[in-house]
């Protein structure tokens, strides 16, 4: 089981938490309760626990300075925010010292749960990947090679090392200038014995081809050294395998290809190898990267401009082609300038809680409950998917609440109109400066765009309804007493005039044929 600290400042929370929820079936157990970040962290030195479910807002230290400084000193503990607040800094922070859900009050007890069940989850997942990894590492890192160059990657050894091993392993002279790496990741989620199945797979088909000197796991990567090769050949071969494997195991890999130097600079490649695999993010999966490549060198998301005013307006008002619109020029820009990668990501979650804002109650919830799968995207586009989907899909609700309630005010004018044809003032103006308080041209279009012809027809063909209703109603009623129920009091004359342009008869000829 994975012992949990409950911290919370309100003590009715505290305690309800504590007895609602079902531990045992989360596979955890509560380890303690705090009711400040003072308190917790004592208990945090005390005894550590895998998981703090902690609140923000709490006096003398608060979650996030909690978060951030249990972070520091014990990087495995799991962190659950259960807060009353929705703010993107306080999202930003948490998720930066690696909070897994950020749940808004009041929770029940069976999200919490469903939050505990997936971090726990994740720890097994990576309790066995650890016990796996040691497993190999007793198996087969003990060979010299690999022991070799994982020490030298890792800044662990460097020359006077090298050159002793030389005495014993195939290996050429330290200062030589043409050693390279090659560093392969697996793309999405995998395990270790992925990882391992693909060193094996591509080292073996590499080396017929090309001088692999030495080749390791470390981390999540694959690390070969090589000397003496031609990059294009290596890229063509690396395509090749990146094909094969997918056709095989339906996953892509992706690889970074450094510069060349010596065994000296092997750290300082090493880092730059994986620098270069972050413009993964913008190549997509499967991608070669080469420092030939990257032409601009990614900078701060300095002068990159959103207008967040006008996409919140477009969603408002539930323009979804604006919508995408936008979105597709602040994407494409990004790709043009392969900015700094976190930068990057966090603009684009600040984008992504600026939309939250927009919706309530439990469609708010449920979208803050995907923040952290802002650390889970290894690539724009996936970013741009994501966003773009949830951007549309509120626009487009927008839009179809926006045309019920257009449609629901053209209803309520029609009946007006029905019930007031006697007004002989009755107009677009009238109505909308009188009943609905909004601006007649705006009323007279929205009027059209729903009913397909302007008020000023409309009214008219309810008009002559009316009085035709009228003359079937009663033979005795007169024209001008129709003249004055349907609007035309004052102008008898021209209600005759449009009468006979609707029905084809005058007033008198046609209350004639229906007594």
């Amino acid at each position: 089981m994975y012992n949990v600290l409950l911290v919370d400042d309100e003590t009715n929370i505290l305690d309800g938490i504590s007895e609602l929820v079902n531990w045992n079936a989360c596979d955890t157990h509560l380890q303690g309760k705090a009711t400040n970040g003072l308190m917790a962290f004592e208990m945090i030195e005390e005894s550590q626990p895998d998981i703090i479910v902690t609140d923000i807002k709490m006096p003398g230290m608060n979650g996030i300075e909690l978060i951030e400084k249990t972070h520091t000193i014990y990087p495995n503990i799991q962190f659950i925010i259960l807060s009353g607040y929705d703010e993107f800094e306080y999202a930003k922070t948490a998720m930066r010292f690696g909070a897994k859900h950020y749940l808004l009050k009041p929770s029940n007890e069976q999200k919490i749960e469903d939050a505990l069940k997936q971090v726990v989850a994740e720890m097994k997942q990576k309790d066995e990947k650890n016990r796996f990894e040691e497993e190999v590492r007793r198996s087969y890192l003990p060979k010299a090679k690999e022991q070799l160059l994982r020490e030298l990657i890792t800044n662990k050894i460097g020359v006077t090392e090298w050159e002793a091993h030389r005495k014993f392993v195939d290996l050429s002279p330290a200062y030589d200038n043409d050693y390279g790496l090659v560093v392969l990741k697996l793309d999405g989620t995998f395990d270790y014995e992925q990882l391992f199945h693909l060193k094996e797979l591509v080292v073996s088909k590499l080396e017929a081809i090309q001088p692999i000197i030495l080749s390791t796991i470390l981390s999540d990567y694959v690390v070969m050294l090589g000397k003496n090769y031609q990059e294009k050949s290596l890229r063509n071969n690396l395509y090749e395998l990146i094909e094969a494997y997918k056709q095989e195991n339906n996953v892509l890999f992706s690889a970074s290809i450094s510069r060349k130097g010596n065994i000296a600079d092997l750290h300082k490649i090493y880092n730059e190898a994986l620098e270069y695999l972050r413009y993964k993010f913008y190549l997509g999966k499967g991608s070669i990267i080469t420092p030939n490549q990257l032409y601009n060198r990614m900078e701060e998301l300095k002068e990159l401009h959103f207008d967040h005013e006008t996409f919140l307006r477009e969603i408002k008002r539930g323009d979804v082609d604006k919508v995408r619109g936008l979105l597709y020029e602040f994407f494409s820009e990004l790709r043009k300038s392969r900015f700094d990668v976190d930068s990057v990501r966090y603009h684009c979650l600040g984008i992504f809680m600026l939309i939250s804002r927009q919706v309530k109650g439990e469609t708010k919830k449920k979208l803050l409950a995907k923040l952290t799968l802002f650390n889970e995207f290894t690539t724009l586009d996936e970013m741009e998917a994501f966003i773009m989907d949830i951007a549309i899909e509120i626009a487009f609700d927008n839009a179809e609440e926006k045309r019920k309630s257009q449609h629901k005010l053209v209803r309520k004018i029609e009946e007006y109109v029905l019930e007031n044809l006697h007004d002989d003032t009755l107009s677009i103006t009238k109505i909308a400066n009188e009943i609905f308080y909004m601006h007649p041209d705006y009323l007279g279009k929205l009027f059209k765009k729903e009913t397909g012809e302007k008020f000023s027809i409309y009214l008219i063909k309810r008009r002559v309804e009316r009085a035709i209703e009228l003359f079937r109603e009663s033979d005795e009623i007169s024209v001008q007493e129709v003249a004055e129920e349907v609007g035309f009091g004052k102008n008898p004359r021209y209600f005759g005039q449009v009468f006979k342009k609707h029905t084809g008869y005058t007033p008198s000829s046609y209350r004639k044929i229906v007594s």
